[in-house]
């Protein structure tokens, strides 16, 4: 045996090593006293204690979140993690939703169907928020046909005022036609939409109609201002009729004469009355006295019409709209033109205007420049009649009375670039010179003579202040 031990001892040197190490620590055992260190064991006794009392509060913490810990773990095992549209914030997604739908919801289509209507079949959570938001449904779009006998029931139009609650309203009224038949258009569907409208006519803030009759959209205005009684919200009115369908068989425009009752235009701040038959056109007098009962009206668009006169006639009331800040007579006679500028007085200093300048009569052109000196006309967007040949220069008359004009439109459509070429040659900018003068001298040399501003082009620009002269853009820039 001891054979044995000596030849491991031998053979692992490092554990005889570890022995000697032991059998000395042993030996400085031995003459260990505990005395001195009884001060020393007390210190550690009490923290050990302290450590042992905060030990348990900590395991039962550690079961406790053991357990939820499972719980979550088994819960997220069941069900997928929620895609990212889903973790976006409701405040968030409400927002993101009214600035990207537009106000022509079922205008839009979307996969041959309403936006509004595909977002309420996104999930759960985006169908109660769309309908739980009523200003999307605000806009309400009221379509139809004029040759239809047995229309359908306007049970999604019902749908739209509902959802939109107790918000203002927005209508449209679109008509839509046939030009290929020849047929009297026959408005079935459209007494069910303004009978549905009438009992929200309170909520109405904005009325508009499209293709429809003009005796059709009297009767459903006077219908919806009756319903409002003393209260009336409607401050924007637009009024566009049928009589611009090129291919209009006949019976398709009524010819006889309409009233109208200048009362259904109480409270309006924007007035557009656009493409009507020259018979049911408003006369002059009946024009003046619908403007005189909208003091406050801001835009006026009177656009493809005419202003009927009125036989025996004498005498006719001024009409003062101090708040007047857009005119538009575009495709207006010239006659109905000159005398609208006549009678109108706009209190506003900032009034843009837009007409067309005039080919045969100089009546209508001293209206037009004495309008634009006398209340001094900041913007000012010339059109070109019909047929404005490449060498005309009708627009020469007018330039002597743009002193006020700080912004000055020409559209380039209808060969309307001989209105640029004209207005460059008449201040130096075009000569026979050799050399042009350089781009940044013709808008100055336009500003000189003629505007205290710039000059834009509907489609192109002169501009001192970027000094260029762009014909670029193919879309009209408001500045």
């Amino acid at each position: 045996m001891a054979d044995a031990l000596d030849q491991f001892l031998l053979s692992e040197r490092r554990l005889q090593t570890a022995i000697e190490e032991f059998m000395t620590s042993c030996s400085a055992l031995q003459n260990l006293t505990l005395e001195d260190q009884t001060t020393d064991n007390d210190v550690v006794d009490h923290k050990l204690n302290q450590i042992r009392a905060c030990r348990n509060p900590l395991i039962l913490a550690e079961q406790k979140i053991s357990q939820s810990r499972t719980l979550l773990n088994n819960a997220l095992s069941q069900f997928p993690p929620p895609a990212s549209m889903r973790r976006l914030p409701t405040e968030l997604l409400s927002r993101v939703i009214r600035h990207t739908v537009s106000h022509w919801c079922r205008n839009f289509p979307f996969d041959n169907t309403s936006i509004l209507l595909v977002l309420t079949r996104v999930c759960r959570r985006w169908r109660e928020l769309v309908i739980r938001t009523p200003s999307l449904w605000s806009h309400v779009d009221l379509e139809l046909v004029d040759y239809e006998d047995n229309p359908r029931a306007p049970e999604l139009e019902r749908l739209w005022l509902e959802r939109a609650g107790d918000s203002l309203l927005h209508v449209h009224f679109q008509c839509g036609t046939n030009e290929f038949k020849y047929y009297t258009p026959r408005y079935v569907a459209f007494p069910q939409l303004v009978t549905m409208l009438v009992p929200h006519a309170g909520q109405i803030a904005t009325l508009s109609f499209e293709g429809l009759g003009t005796r059709q959209i009297v009767e459903a205005l006077t219908e919806i201002r009756l319903a409002q009684g003393s209260t009336n919200h409607i401050t924007n009115l637009y009024i566009e009729g049928a009589a611009g369908t090129g291919l209009a068989p006949p019976g398709r425009i009524d010819p006889s004469p309409l009233a109208w009752p200048p009362s259904l235009f109480k409270g309006i701040s924007e007035l557009m009355i656009n493409d009507l038959p020259d018979a049911q056109c408003p006369s002059l007098y009946q024009l003046l006295t619908i403007l005189k009962h909208c003091p406050q009206l801001d835009s006026l668009r009177l656009h493809k019409m005419t202003i009927r006169e009125d036989i025996g006639a004498i005498s006719f009331p001024a009409v003062h709209l101090p708040r007047l800040r857009f005119l538009s007579l575009h495709d207006v006679r010239e006659w109905g033109e000159k005398k609208i500028l006549s009678f109108l007085h706009p209190g506003s200093t900032e009034l843009h205007l837009e007409i067309n300048v005039v080919e045969d009569s100089p009546l209508t052109l001293t209206a037009a420049t004495n309008f634009i000196s006398r209340f001094g006309i900041t913007s000012l967007c010339l059109l070109p009649p019909v047929f404005w040949d490449q060498d005309d220069s009708q627009i020469i008359p007018y330039l002597p009375s743009l002193r006020s004009v700080h912004t000055l439109f020409l559209p380039l459509k209808n060969r309307g670039t001989s209105a640029i070429n004209t207005l460059l040659d008449t201040v130096g900018c075009k000569s026979n010179e050799t050399r042009d003068p350089p781009a940044e001298e013709r808008p100055r040399r336009v500003r000189e003579r003629y505007c205290q501003g710039y000059v834009l082009v509907e489609y192109a620009a002169v501009c001192y202040k970027i000094h260029v002269l762009d014909f670029q853009s193919n879309r009209p820039t408001l500045w």
